[in-house]
């Protein structure tokens, strides 16, 4: 048997619970966000300058060579 209870209180912004007592746990999103875009476009820098630097290295080698 399920028993479906309703709440007649609307509670305040960022309160949630039987009393509104609870303050709502919010994830900051922009500080997520940052995380998600920073990390990655530093590795794609990173990887970038290596491959740069190997090309130079292989570049140098070759005239050396003539």
């Amino acid at each position: 048997m399920l028993i479906e209870v309703k709440c007649s209180q609307k509670c305040d912004d960022d309160y949630t619970g039987h009393n509104c007592d609870e303050k709502v746990k919010r994830k900051f999103v922009l500080e997520a966000y940052l995380l998600w875009v920073i990390v990655p476009v530093s590795i794609n820098v990173i990887m970038c300058l290596i491959l740069i630097g190997i090309c130079c290295l292989v570049c140098q080698i070759k005239r050396s060579f003539k």
